[in-house]
């Protein structure tokens, strides 16, 4: 066998490794945004959801016969709290959707950025607090309860 073509061979013989790593490479992209994809989808119709509650004065007034929240001062109605926990509702969703996209390496910050929005946020809105509970089960299985629990504590210091 002549040297040249042995070389030519390995060379092509390694190319068609690369490009097998290449496609497999895409797959798994292709695979992981599609998760991300989906996980958008889930917690954009749950965002739909209290926004319909924000909108609509029947749904807040049902929210502030059926949820009263410990976390009020006493200057607020009812229908005030019911659309500040609905609200409370919705920021949760969106900071449970930029933290999968963090997770999964899709956003254009960090892990602690977020943090310190979500904690600023937090010491504005109290009803934060109160709303995690609806969110804090131990059947979750997922990272973003404890991670929201360690911000009420850091907030709470």
């Amino acid at each position: 066998m002549k040297p040249g073509r042995f070389n030519f061979e390995i060379a092509g013989i390694l190319s068609l490794i690369a490009s097998l790593l290449f496609v497999g490479w895409q797959l798994k992209l292709t695979q992981d945004m599609n998760i991300a994809q989906l996980h958008y989808n889930r917690l954009s119709l749950y965002q739909d959801r209290f926004t319909a509650i924000l909108e609509s004065e029947s749904l807040l007034s049902m929210n502030s016969k059926r949820f009263i929240g410990t976390w009020d001062k006493g200057d607020l109605t009812p229908l005030e709290i019911a659309a500040a926990e609905a609200q409370a509702q919705s920021m949760l969703v969106e900071w449970e959707y930029e933290y999968r996209l963090i997770e999964q390496g899709y956003s254009i910050r960090s892990l602690e950025g977020l943090r310190g929005d979500i904690e600023n946020m937090v010491k504005l809105y109290p009803e934060v607090a109160h709303a995690l509970l609806y969110w804090d089960v131990d059947a979750n299985s997922y990272a973003f309860v404890p991670f929201m629990r360690s911000i009420l504590e850091t907030v709470r210091e």
